[in-house]
């Protein structure tokens, strides 16, 4: 139907749309009713007629009833109109079924199933058919090779069998399929687990999970599905037992296990299995740093095994152990003296107090501890004398604060001969970490900051509690970089804080500034290298850390083959992380990796949210498919799907038809045909 119209009067082609415009400037303009009325049954006419704008001709009609409600023509005229609509519609949507099933019956022939399949899903959609929609789907999986794109598929599919179609049992079985296609996919993992919960199918997942283990080539993932089977017999299947035994495994595999030990530790508590409890015990104290919760520790298991198992001479060794970690605590002290006199175990005892008195040496616990030994010895020459004493001697607590110390030094800390006093004061009492601390600044306003390093690496000596460890390495990288201007030793420091606290914001920052200011990268890396392979000794890898490492070798290392292989580690864990699939991309670009720039392309455009991203991404993909890897049908999908999120985009169209042309893919010229009449 041709879009103009000759005007009265003269032979001008003017075109429909500016004939309305005109017609409705003139209606604006008219002072007469009727006038009015003529120039906007004129406009309706055009939109209703040649312009087939039936919305637009039914709002002008009801602009003219409003103007005179008792036109009886205009009503007339707009129920033509509107019966005239809906017969249309009724139309199309006849066309559209017909089309449907003749799609249908495509869909049943092998050859042209993709077509038929591609044209179906968007009435599927459109429609709300989930079944049929979800049969359109599989028939994708039958034809998808690609990874990512099939686990996209499966997505979707457990998504319409749990929401749409209110089936989670189905939902279940495909995140199954999924999974055993991607059984390292964490996410994955996570949306099997909550279908399997929320169909009440845990047996089922415990049995995908046991068929996973077995058929795994990687070890990590091997330990990884031990740890999730565990977790599911432990406590959703009620078999602790089972549990037990899977935890062991993982124990064989790493005897340090943070994990299994803890979990061992509460599954035998509830049993009360002490010979086993104890042993998963001894396995976690050496791991303890804290000095407390380790006195703690030993002292359980001296009562385990003077209760629960009867072992005199263990229950013994565990309360000897416990008086040398924390020899100032008379009550470990007196119930060692007491196990000692009860199992006859006094010349044990003596070697235990000479031991620890050895260390004390020239302090008030070390002549406490001589008294004590001497009464031991009298005691095993002559029975008839008491072991232990009347009054226990009292300890003095070192001073808590540097003013104490002052006050016993009887000096002026503005006197530099004071520091002389502290130094002799100090280093026969051994201070403890908050003391040291305290002397720093003293020291550092005095201009001797050097002489208080000793005292410091010798409460590190002696300091096990993480946090006071933390701040005295903090104090000493400050004393070697600011005061002393010692950079590589403040560096070594620095490598010394950061193996005791992994992760630690403040001592990384510091670390890396060191090594960059000393040129020391090659060893900040060799560092992080250690630290990252006892993160994956815990079969937990420090993510933070693997990407830091990652930027290393990439930014200032330049090392492109270590980086790659970092960052690929990233993505293991985190398919979508944006920092690792961009510097990917670059580094599969350099490299002319076009294969593989590909796969990480498509991670992209498929965790984009950005549309205009999203389309340069797509532009981008198109190009490498055509130009490096002559995949013309790849090239035309993504030409496709630049054209499925905008219809109107030109150059997508023209460069769709040119490859379709080039490469003789009409199928793909179908879809688009049908995407278009959509």
């Amino acid at each position: 139907m041709t879009n103009m119209r000759v005007t009265e009067g003269c032979g001008e082609h003017v075109p429909a749309q500016e004939l309305v415009e005109r017609y409705q400037a003139r209606a604006r303009q008219a002072i007469s009713l009727e006038e009015k009325k003529t120039w906007l049954l004129q406009v309706a006419d055009l939109q209703g007629g040649e312009l087939n704008e039936a919305s637009a001709a039914k709002a002008t009609y009801e602009l003219i009833l409003d103007l005179d409600p008792f036109d009886s023509k205009v009503h007339e005229s707009l129920h033509q109109l509107q019966n005239s609509h809906e017969a249309e519609v009724e139309a199309d949507a006849e066309s559209e079924e017909n089309e449907i099933e003749m799609l249908e019956q495509l869909l049943q022939r092998p050859a042209l199933r993709p077509t038929a399949a591609r044209l179906l899903e968007p009435a599927y959609r459109q429609h709300q058919e989930f079944g049929k929609l979800v049969s359109v789907l599989e028939s994708y999986l039958e034809d998808e090779r690609d990874p990512i794109a099939r686990l996209k598929i499966f997505r979707e599919i457990m998504q319409i069998h749990a929401e749409e179609l209110n089936q989670p049992p189905i939902a279940f079985l495909a995140a199954c399929r999924a999974f055993r296609e991607n059984p390292s996919d964490e996410p994955l993992r996570l949306e099997l687990e909550r279908q399997a919960l929320a169909s009440n199918s845990a047996e089922e997942l415990a049995m995908v999970y046991e068929e996973a283990w077995q058929n795994t080539e990687a070890p990590e993932d091997g330990i990884f599905l031990v740890r999730r089977l565990a977790w599911l017999k432990e406590n959703h299947l009620d078999e602790k037992t089972g549990a037990i035994a899977l935890w062991h495994r993982v124990l064989a595999g790493n005897p340090a296990d943070e994990q299994a030990l803890l979990a061992l530790e509460r599954l035998n508590r509830e049993r009360e299995d002490w010979p086993e409890l104890v042993e998963i015990l001894e396995l976690r104290i050496v791991q303890v740093r804290d000095l407390s919760e380790r006195v703690e520790m030993l002292t359980e298991l001296r009562d385990l095994y003077q209760n629960q198992i009867g072992d005199s001479d263990l229950a013994f060794g565990a309360a000897a152990r416990a008086f040398r970690e924390s020899p100032v605590e008379s009550s470990l002290r007196e119930y060692l003296e007491q196990l000692a006199l009860e199992h006859g175990k006094v010349e044990a005892l003596l070697g235990v107090f000479l031991d620890v008195a050895e260390d004390q040496e020239g302090n008030e616990l070390g002549s406490f501890l001589q008294n004590e030994i001497d009464r031991i010895r009298a005691y095993c020459q002559d029975e008839s004398q008491e072991l232990s004493p009347e009054a226990p001697i009292e300890i003095p607590e070192e001073p808590a604060s540097m003013a104490g110390l002052l006050c016993e030094a009887d000096c002026d800390p503005s006197d530099a001969g004071g520091v002389a006093v502290l130094e002799k004061l100090l280093a026969r009492r051994a201070p403890g970490h908050d003391v040291v601390l305290t002397l720093i600044p003293v020291c550092r306003k005095l201009g001797q900051v050097d002489k208080v390093i000793p005292f410091v690496e010798s409460s590190l000596g002696k300091t096990k509690e993480r946090e006071a460890r933390r701040q005295l390495l903090l104090e000493l990288i400050n004393i070697y970089e600011q005061d002393l201007e010692q950079k590589p030793q403040a560096f070594a420091t620095a490598c010394r804080a950061f193996e005791e606290n992994i992760g630690d914001e403040q001592i990384m920052t510091a670390l890396e500034r060191l090594a960059r200011e000393t040129g020391s990268l090659e060893d900040l890396a060799a560092v992080y290298q250690e630290a990252l392979q006892a993160s994956d000794d815990r079969q937990q890898p420090d993510l933070d850390l693997l990407r830091n490492l990652a930027r290393l070798y990439d930014n200032d290392l330049q090392q492109p083959e270590q980086a790659s292989k970092l960052w690929n580690r990233l993505l293991y864990c985190q398919p979508q992380d944006p920092e690792a699939l961009m510097a990917m991309e670059r580094l599969y670009r350099q490299g002319g990796n076009f294969t593989e720039l590909v796969a990480v392309m498509r991670r992209m455009v498929k965790g984009e949210q950005n549309p205009e991203r999203k389309k340069d991404l797509n532009y981008e993909l198109a190009t490498v498919l055509e130009e490096q890897l002559g995949l013309f049908k790849e090239a035309i999908e993504a030409y496709l799907d630049i054209l499925a999120d905008d219809p109107e985009d030109l150059t997508a169209a023209k460069l769709l038809n040119r490859l379709c042309n080039s490469s003789g893919n009409y199928d793909a010229l179908l879809q688009r045909g049908s995407q278009s009449l959509q």
